[in-house]
C-alpha cells in the first residue's frame, strides 16, 4: 500500500489500484495547521492515529501548532504518525545554502523532547524543499514508540518532487512484515 501526502496542500493521493476499500480514514480534529484522524488498514488489521501537518511560516504562528499537537497527543490510544511540512528544521544539518539560527530549531527540538518521539528513518532525497539556492528538510514523518515497536522496519521514502518545490513522502506498509513482533 502506498500513501503519499501532497505536503503543499491538504490534498492526498492514494494508489487506488492497490488500496481499494483497504484504507479507512475518519477525520477527528482539524486546525489551520493539521488534520488528525483515525486510519485503519484492513488487510493488515492495523489502526493508528494519523496526523497531516502544514505548518505556518513564522516561528510565532507555529506556536499554536506545537501546543495543539501536544494537547492532541493526550487523546491518542494507538500507534501514531505525524507527517507533513513543518516549515522548520530540526537540526543544523537539515539545511544547506543558508545560515541556521538557534531560534529556528528550538521549538521543534523542544517538541521532540516533550513528546518523546522520533523521526522515521528516511530514504531517497536528503532535502524535501528547495528554492534552487537553499535546500532544507522541512517535511518529516514522526512516530511514537508504539509505532516503532510495531513497524520498526519501516522507512519514509522522500520522493522526487517533480514540478513541486516539496518532495512528497511515502510510507510503505508491508503486509507480511507488519505483523511480525
Amino acid at each position: 500500500m502506498t500513501m503519499v501526502c501532497k505536503l503543499r496542500s491538504w490534498g492526498t493521493r492514494q494508489n487506488y489500484s492497490t488500496l481499494g476499500s483497504d484504507l479507512n480514514f475518519k477525520p477527528l480534529a482539524m486546525s489551520n495547521q493539521f488534520v488528525h484522524g483515525r486510519m485503519q488498514v484492513n488487510s493488515i488489521d492495523f489502526e493508528c492515529d494519523f496526523i497531516v501537518v502544514y505548518g505556518l511560516h513564522t516561528i510565532q504562528d507555529r506556536t499554536s501548532m506545537w501546543s495543539g499537537l501536544k494537547n492532541l497527543s493526550d487523546t491518542f490510544q494507538l500507534s501514531w504518525v505525524i507527517i507533513g511540512d513543518f516549515k522548520t528544521i530540526l537540526e543544523v544539518d537539515d539545511r544547506v545554502g543558508s545560515l541556521v539560527q538557534d531560534t529556528e530549531i528550538r521549538d521543534f527540538s523542544n517538541f521532540f523532547q516533550d513528546m518523546d518521539i522520533s523521526e522515521l528513518k528516511s530514504v531517497g532525497r536528503t532535502y524535501t524543499w528547495t528554492n534552487s539556492h537553499v535546500h532544507s528538510k522541512l517535511d518529516k514523518a514522526i512516530v511514537n514508540a508504539e509505532w516503532v515497536q510495531k513497524f520498526n522496519h519501516l522507512e519514509a521514502e522522500v520522493m522526487d518532487p517533480g514540478c513541486l518545490d516539496h518532495s512528497p513522502i511515502a510510507i510503505m506498509l508491508d503486509e507480511k512484515r507488519s505483523t511480525e513482533r
